[in-house]
């Protein structure tokens, strides 16, 4: 399923995340700022954008994914 939100501003992201209960992987310290002011979110993978190859993010996404329940990540910002 298509979310169609390129270029689209964080707000509508964010929302975007929220009502669909999706966890939001960025490297966009904005979304940081915003789990700040509301920790009532589904979820935030952040990852520096040069910190790791895109296989290595993979991997980490993936190991994230295996170790965390939707449950246990909501609310929370995990960094990679």
């Amino acid at each position: 399923m298509e979310a169609r939100l390129l270029r689209r501003d964080d707000q509508v992201h964010w929302d975007y995340a929220n009502t669909s209960q999706r966890v939001i992987f960025t490297h966009d310290p904005d979304f940081l700022r915003m789990a700040e002011r509301d920790s009532d979110h589904p979820g935030i993978v952040f990852c520096h954008r040069t910190a790791y190859s895109i296989g290595e993010t993979i991997r980490r996404l993936i190991l994230v994914y295996e170790v965390l329940s939707a449950e246990e990540i909501a609310g929370r910002v995990e960094f990679l």
